[in-house]
């Protein structure tokens, strides 16, 4: 009798399994419930498709082209769909069927174990919704409110500073290496204007700047960890949770603890008046004077938000200032070295202000320069999950899959934009140049429930501190530097990016 061993009978077992899970994997493409796409392998799913390509910009274009504007791919473990095409961007954007987050184990790592602690990578919650509305009452501060004065003159004094910094330097070695001094320069002004903290430069602050830079990086690249979560097992990110530990030390030592012996100490003069009062007062400890009161008064008072999620939402609004220095950083790679865009600019900010450009100064030229540039860098809308079964153009959307967007193809379509590859500010300003014109079909920083809350103080620092060191210097590429940075990808490493920088005659 022919008998087969057992160890044979469960390979053949598994060989059948596996068999059947592609099939069954592949299914959905076939008979057009989901939307095309390139075959998805056991366990790794379509990740030979993408191995294809230099970079995920490059596959997420070859999607487009093979499959159409709605494109299915299995991404290790992970269900996907890539969108194409603006008005499917807006519709998935702007529905409440996609507001989640992809569950990354590394993400969840940076904020205490729980992603739901931060405002980019949380699901919309309620406890997200109530930080947001909190948030966006100092970031998205209008123009003629106290708020936003406030913000416009802790940067102008930072912003001097900063220009006179890089004068001294320049006059030692021409080639300045920018980013150390913006990083600190900009994290002095997010301390100020949303805790009202004052900061000394020393190791401690080095190391607090520091820390937001690691998180930063971190965010903004791949790890295979996130499509194939078992290789989170060998993948060390210690770096990653003792930043988020040097961060919650220096916030709760130098914002968070003397705020809290503050307001413990209006709160007991509040006491000690009303005892001698017949006409009792509110509680003076409830003022909101920054951000950071706004988080713990809430804390104190409402059951939607606890002292540690307030603390982590403030936490990544700070680190805001590694996001405005990167994108700062990446700008001037454009700008420098261009003499007739940094004349315009050098001549706006001369007709526009006595001295020093500010926040209020009218910088129209400036700041479609800085559309340009945020178009040319084209970084990647942070992925969104479907919440629910649902349907994206009559495609089925299973629960949990996640939304990839191609928007360096809508970036650089020449169907939405005359000579795409151009640097070409003009193209976000009316004729004349009169009037900012930003198209529709141009969304950054997101657009919906989900959109970028430090959108207008990431594009009001980065003109004004352009326009300032336009001002004052000519600005060039140190020919002995590296600028490269991956594509589509706005973090620009750990690298000192020289620049040189001509004074200028007042």
């Amino acid at each position: 009798m022919f008998i087969v061993a057992l160890p044979t009978l469960a390979l053949a077992a598994i060989i059948v399994l596996i068999v059947i899970a592609f099939a069954m994997a592949n299914s959905d493409y076939q008979d057009g419930k989901r939307a095309p796409g390139p075959r998805a392998w056991p366990i790794i799913g379509g990740i030979p498709f993408m191995a294809k390509f230099k970079d995920s910009t490059e596959a997420f274009s070859a999607l487009a082209k093979q499959y159409g504007h709605i494109a299915s791919i299995k991404l290790g473990v992970m269900d996907c769909v890539v969108l194409s095409g603006y008005k499917t961007f807006r519709k998935v954007l702007c529905s409440t069927c996609f507001d989640a987050r992809p569950d990354f184990k590394r993400i969840n790592m940076m904020f205490g174990g729980d992603r739901n602690n931060s405002l980019a990578f949380t699901d919309f919650t309620d406890t997200h919704h109530k930080s947001r509305n909190l948030i966006a009452a100092f970031s998205l501060a209008r123009n003629t409110s106290s708020l936003f004065e406030t913000l416009d003159i802790v940067s102008t004094e930072n912003i001097v500073r900063l220009v006179e910094q890089v004068k001294t330097e320049a006059e030692k070695n021409q080639s300045v290496p920018l980013k150390n001094m913006l990083e600190k320069s900009i994290a002095k002004t997010f301390l100020t204007y949303f805790c009202s903290t004052e900061v000394e430069e020393n190791e401690e602050f080095d190391q607090f700047v520091e820390a937001f830079n690691t998180i930063f990086e971190e965010v903004n690249q791949p790890c295979v960890g996130d499509i194939l979560p078992f290789f989170m097992n060998f993948i060390s990110k210690d770096d990653v949770v003792k930043a988020s530990q040097v961060i919650r030390h220096f916030v709760h030592e130098k914002c968070v603890e003397p705020r809290l012996a503050e307001r413990k100490m209006r709160a007991e003069q509040m006491i000690d008046e009303n005892n001698n009062k017949t006409e009792k007062s509110e509680d003076s400890s409830a003022e909101i004077v920054d951000l950071l009161d706004a988080f713990l008064h809430t804390a104190e008072t409402s059951s939607d938000l606890t002292i540690d999620q307030a603390l982590f939402a403030l936490e990544d609004m700070l680190g805001g200032h590694s996001a405005v220095c990167h994108t700062i950083i990446r700008m001037l790679t454009y700008i420098a070295g261009n003499t007739e865009v940094q004349n315009k600019i050098r001549e706006e900010a001369r007709a526009n202000s006595t001295g020093v450009a500010t926040m209020t100064s009218k910088l129209q030229y400036t700041e479609a320069t800085a559309w340009e540039c945020l178009r040319h860098i084209s970084s990647q809308i942070v992925p969104h999950k479907a919440t629910e079964d649902t349907e994206i153009d009559g495609y089925q959307v299973k629960k949990d899959t996640v939304v990839m967007f191609n928007n360096y193809d809508l970036h650089f379509s020449p169907e939405l934009w005359d000579q795409p590859e151009e640097f070409k500010p003009e193209r976000f300003l009316t004729e004349g140049g009169t009037r900012l014109m930003k198209p529709d079909f141009f969304v950054p920083f997101s657009t919906g429930r989900r959109v970028c809350l430090g959108q207008k103080i990431l594009m009001k620092m980065s003109v004004t501190i352009i326009a300032n060191l336009c001002q004052a210097f000519e600005i060039g590429l140190d020919s002995e530097q590296d600028y490269s940075v991956p594509r589509c990808c706005l973090a620009v490493g750990n690298k000192p990016f020289k620049f040189n920088f001509t004074k200028l005659d007042s």
